[in-house]
């Protein structure tokens, strides 16, 4: 099972990005998950504590 996927895309749309010193959070380190098909971020979260950000 993917975490947190909500579309019906395949699986191999599916993506989790690690971005380090990300300028749109503070320069934090978070990761996104993201259908690639959709274009939808559906989570982007802190990479240290896994709290949610969106």
């Amino acid at each position: 099972m993917i975490k947190y996927k909500e579309c019906s895309c395949e699986e191999h749309y599916w993506e989790e990005i690690v971005v380090n010193k990300d300028e749109n959070y503070q320069t934090k380190t978070v990761v996104y998950f993201h259908c690639s098909h959709c274009g939808i971020d559906f989570r982007i979260e802190d990479f240290e504590t896994g709290k949610r950000l969106l």
